[in-house]
């Protein structure tokens, strides 16, 4: 109710950073904020971080050569006349991506790929982890030749 002090209360949150140093920077600010806080209120506030996954870290390296290879096979694709589903141009070296692969970012050279599945111009009107979520199952054939290409040309740098 409106009118009502509440004994306890509970806020949580998502926190995502670029990189590590950042993270862990934030980490301790919210800490610091929270105990000033309940300080200046004389109360008392404790933070707890129960999961995250680390920053996603993509090797530029094999962002570069990723770019190169998907540009060369979806050039193929397309001129016979079938649009290309993934921007190879949109790879990026961050990523604000909550996703347990970003551990293996951390101990081996990665990328990790996005795969558009459609857009709202396209009726496509929920997002990924949404219970109603539906997607342009062309995404299936386009990922495949993505994972393909890219599994065979990068493994070669490896």
């Amino acid at each position: 109710a409106p009118n009502v002090i509440a004994n306890t209360a509970t806020m949580t949150g998502t926190m995502r950073a670029y990189n590590e140093e950042t993270r862990i920077f934030l980490k301790n600010r919210l800490r610091d904020i929270v105990q000033g806080y309940s300080k200046s209120h004389k109360a008392t506030g404790q933070v707890e971080f129960t999961s995250g996954c680390p920053a996603l870290v993509n090797d530029s390296n094999l962002i570069a050569t990723g770019m190169k290879e998907l540009i060369n096979a979806y050039s193929s694709i397309k001129a016979r006349g079938i649009p290309p589903v993934i921007n190879a141009e949109s790879f990026s070296s961050r990523s604000f991506a909550s996703e347990d692969f970003a551990y293996f970012s951390h101990k081996i050279p990665t990328v990790m790929l996005g795969i558009s599945a459609g857009s709202i111009s396209e009726g496509y009107n929920h997002p990924l982890h949404h219970p109603q979520t539906d997607f342009n199952e062309n995404a299936l054939f386009y990922g495949s030749v993505a994972y393909c290409v890219l599994g065979i040309s990068l493994g070669e740098e490896l």
